[in-house]
């Protein structure tokens, strides 16, 4: 690893480190982490937000549906999306 880098270097390195080192969510893990916030927290009041990083714009989700099938059948779902304003 160069020691030589700038602070805005390590910033990016440690940025581009952590996005690599980042799962896929799922929809399991997206219930499931809406169901534990639930218990606390009346959900129609928690708004639903879109940002690429810490620092950028946030940008409001509008709605969610279905998103790919499979490529056999065209049956079985695959993954979903969120649209933003």
């Amino acid at each position: 690893m160069n020691r030589d880098l700038t602070y805005n270097e390590w910033i990016k390195y440690i940025h581009d480190y952590k996005l690599n080192n980042m799962k896929k969510l799922n929809a399991q893990e997206l219930l499931e982490y809406l169901i534990e916030l639930s218990l606390e927290n009346d959900l129609s009041n928690i708004q639903v937000n879109y940002r690429y990083s810490d620092d950028s714009d946030v940008y409001e989700v509008s709605m969610v549906e279905e998103d790919l099938f499979d490529d056999i059948t065209n049956n079985k779902l695959e993954s979903i999306i969120l649209k933003i304003k």
